[in-house]
C-alpha cells in the first residue's frame, strides 16, 4: 500500500469544516496501522485544533485512540486534538529501536489532564523491534503524575515504566480497577507493603500482572492487602533482575492463605525474557510439598512456572496434580537442568496426560530414555487437545523413532514441539549453548525425533485448536500455534 500524506494547499473554509464534521462524528476508534505509513502535516493538525472553538470538536464521539510517544512532543497538537470528553480508552506506544524515539515528557500529563479522570482503559507499550522483546523505559514522573488523575479506570497497563509506591497506593483504592499490569522495583513494593496494611486494597481486581525482582515482595503484597484480592482470577509475576532466590514455597503458602480458592484460575511466575541464563545452585525447587498449598485451587486453568526451576516431582506427584486441577489446560514447568536424570518417566507422563484430559499446552522435563513397550504400558490414551509440548532438556536415548511414535499416539493434534538447548541472545540471534557430550547426544536425538514428526505435523490443519479458554487466561501466542518450531528457534518457556 502506498504511503499516505495529508497537507494543506489553502486555508480551510466553513464549508470544508461542515464536510469534515459530517464524517468525523461517525468515528469511534482512531489509530495507526503498521501496513500504512500515514503522515499528517503538523500544520493541518494545528489548524483543525485552533478552529474547534468555532466549529466544535472534530471527533465528538471518539471512544478509543492509539497514539505514539512522538504525538506528545512539542505542542502535542495531535494528542490534544483527539483528547475529547467522549474518550474512554487510550493506547500509547514507543519503539525503542527508533533512534528518534522520545520517552514522554511533561506534555504527557498536561495534554491528557482533561480526559484522564474519564478514562476506563489506558495502556503504554514499549517495544524493541531489534531484539523482539518488550521494552522498559525506567522511571517517568509525568506518567506517574497522570496516574493520580485516574478515577474510573478499569484496565491499566503501564508495565513499560516503574510504578512508585504512592501511585500504587492510589491505584489500590480505585473501586473499578479490574485489570492491572505494572512494573515496580523491589524497594518501592516494600514501601507500599509497609505503609498500606490497613485498607482493603484492590477491591475489584480480577487480573494482576506485576514485574519485579523479588518474589518475597509479592508474597507480602498478598499478606498486606487487608482482605483485598477477593475477586482475583489471574495472577502473573514476572521476574526481572532477579535479586536472591525466589522461594516458591513461601509464595504458594501466601497464595493459599490470601487468595480465593474458588476464583483463582491462572497463576504464572515467569521470566521477562527468553534469554539464556546459566543454571545456578540456588534455583527454586519444585516438589510435591512445594505445590501442596496450590492444590486448594480446584479451578486452575493455567499453572506456569517459567523461571528456571529444579523439578523434583515424580510420577506419583503428577497424578496428584491431575486430581487437584481437573480443569488444567496449560501446565508449564520450565527447566534448564542438564547432566541429571529427572524422576518423571515417559510412562508416568503418559498416565498424567491421560488423567488430565483438558490439557492443551505442556512444558515439562522428563526421562524419555527406555520408552515403555505395549506390554509394559498398555494402549496409549490419546489427548486430542494438546497442541504444544516443550520437552526442555529431557534426556532421551537412541529410540527416537519409538518416542516419536508414542508422542504421535498421545498427541494426535500436536502442532508445536519445542526442545531445549537453543536460546536467544541479547542481539536477537539464536545460538546453541555449550554442551557436554551426553547433552549434545540428547539434543541430536530430540532433533531426529522432531524431524520424524515433522511431516505429520505439517500435514495437519493450520487452524488453531478449538478452545473456549478465555483469552485473559491464555498464555499461547498466535505466532506459536500451528507450526513446528525449527532447529534454529530458541527454547520458549
Amino acid at each position: 500500500m502506498h504511503p499516505c500524506f495529508q497537507s494543506l494547499a489553502r486555508d480551510l473554509r466553513s464549508t470544508d469544516y461542515g464536510r469534515v464534521h459530517f464524517y468525523s462524528r461517525r468515528i469511534r476508534r482512531l489509530g495507526r496501522y503498521s501496513s500504512v505509513f500515514f503522515y499528517i502535516n503538523p500544520l493541518v493538525i494545528s489548524v483543525l485544533l485552533a478552529q474547534q472553538s468555532t466549529y466544535g470538536l472534530l471527533l465528538p464521539n471518539l471512544l478509543h485512540v492509539d497514539l505514539n510517544a512522538f504525538d506528545f512532543v512539542g505542542q502535542a497538537t495531535y494528542a490534544r486534538l483527539v483528547g475529547v470528553p467522549s474518550l474512554r480508552t487510550m493506547s500509547i506506544s514507543i519503539e525503542l529501536a527508533d533512534p528518534e524515539a522520545e520517552t514522554p515528557n511533561d506534555n504527557l500529563d498536561a495534554a491528557l489532564l482533561s480526559v484522564a479522570h474519564r478514562l476506563t482503559g489506558f495502556t503504554f507499550n514499549a517495544f524493541d523491534s531489534q531484539s523482539g522483546l518488550i521494552g522498559h523505559c525506567g522511571s517517568s514522573p509525568p506518567l506517574m503524575k497522570l496516574h493520580s488523575n485516574f478515577h474510573d479506570i478499569q484496565t491499566l497497563n503501564t508495565r513499560a515504566f516503574n510504578t512508585t509506591h504512592p501511585v500504587m497506593s492510589h491505584l489500590s483504592q480505585l473501586p473499578n480497577l479490574k485489570t492491572l499490569h505494572i512494573s515496580i522495583t523491589a524497594d518501592e513494593l516494600a514501601l507500599f507493603n509497609s505503609t498500606d496494611t490497613h485498607h482493603e486494597n484492590f477491591p475489584s481486581l480480577v487480573e494482576l500482572e506485576i514485574e519485579t525482582s523479588r518474589l518475597t515482595g509479592c508474597a507480602e503484597l498478598l499478606k498486606s492487602s487487608g482482605g483485598g484480592f477477593g475477586h482475583l482470577e489471574s495472577l502473573t509475576i514476572n521476574e526481572c533482575g532477579n535479586e536472591g532466590s525466589w522461594d516458591l514455597g513461601s509464595f504458594f503458602q501466601a497464595a493459599h492463605q490470601y487468595l480465593s480458592h474458588s476464583k483463582l484460575k491462572v497463576l504464572r511466575v515467569a521470566k521477562c525474557h527468553s534469554l539464556w541464563d546459566p543454571p545456578t545452585d540456588d534455583e527454586p525447587k519444585i516438589d510435591i510439598a512445594t505445590l501442596a498449598p496450590m492444590f486448594s485451587f480446584p479451578n486452575l486453568v493455567v499453572f506456569q512456572i517459567t523461571i528456571d526451576v529444579t523439578n523434583n516431582l515424580d510420577n506419583t506427584a503428577l497424578l496428584k496434580i491431575a486430581t487437584a486441577w481437573p480443569k488444567l489446560r496449560v501446565f508449564r514447568l520450565f527447566e534448564q537442568t542438564m547432566d541429571a536424570i529427572p524422576r518423571i518417566t515417559l510412562s508416568g507422563f503418559l498416565h498424567f496426560v491421560a488423567s488430565c484430559t483438558k490439557l492443551e499446552d505442556i512444558t515439562l522435563r522428563l526421562d524419555a530414555r527406555n520408552p515403555p513397550t505395549f506390554a509394559e504400558h498398555g494402549p496409549i490414551v490419546p489427548c486430542p487437545q494438546v497442541h504444544r509440548f516443550n520437552v526442555c532438556t529431557s534426556p532421551i536415548g537412541n529410540e527416537d523413532f519409538e518416542v516419536a511414535s508414542i508422542l504421535n499416539f498421545a498427541f494426535p493434534s500436536l502442532q508445536v514441539l519445542i526442545i531445549g538447548w537453543y536460546y536467544m541472545a541479547t542481539w536477537g540471534q539464536v545460538f546453541l549453548i555449550d554442551l557436554s557430550r551426553t547433552e549434545e547426544q540428547h539434543a541430536k536425538n530430540w532433533q531426529s525425533c522432531r524431524d520424524i514428526l515433522s511431516p505429520l505435523i505439517s500435514s495437519r490443519s493450520l487452524a488453531p485448536a478449538s478452545s473456549d479458554l478465555d483469552q485473559r487466561t491464555s498464555s499461547l501466542s498466535k505466532s506459536n500455534q500451528a507450526r513446528l518450531i525449527s532447529s534454529t528457534s530458541p527454547s520458549v518457556p
